[in-house]
């Protein structure tokens, strides 16, 4: 993208259609998320080859890095998990009385807020204009 004059860069064809991209270890890995299938892959930009899958059971609808690094969350379903962002071990899962559409540790709108470490629901509220709860 600091480059529209390149040729773009083409990696492997991904096994499903693609609903979510995000850029990892100094934009060295790509996360991407399909509509049709669980799963985060983790795509070595250098070989252009998923090296690794974060499996869920159900089609990710969102998967994001935490502003610090530390962190991949990803929503399935009624469940939101915290991955190692740099080893892809599962750190912690919760499962929510309802579908999750996305999750963040550093949200700008949100509706339900619950506790990392122990979670547990502690706030319903948005910060958007406008928006009733």
């Amino acid at each position: 993208m600091n480059r529209p004059d390149a040729a773009p860069r083409e990696i492997d064809k991904s096994p499903g259609s693609i609903r979510t991209v995000a850029w990892l270890h100094s934009d060295q890995s790509i996360l991407s998320c399909c509509t049709d299938m669980g799963g985060t892959r983790l795509w070595d930009v250098r070989s252009g080859k998923i090296v690794q899958t974060l499996e869920t059971k159900a089609p990710v609808t969102s998967a994001e890095v935490s502003q610090d690094g530390r962190y991949i969350i990803t929503a399935d379903g009624s469940t939101v998990k915290f991955w190692d962002a740099n080893y892809f071990g599962l750190v912690k899962s919760y499962t929510m009385p309802c579908n999750v559409e996305s999750a963040s540790l550093e949200p700008k709108v949100w509706v339900h807020v619950f506790d990392f470490f122990t979670g547990e629901e502690i706030n319903v509220h948005s910060m958007a204009p406008n928006c009733s709860h």
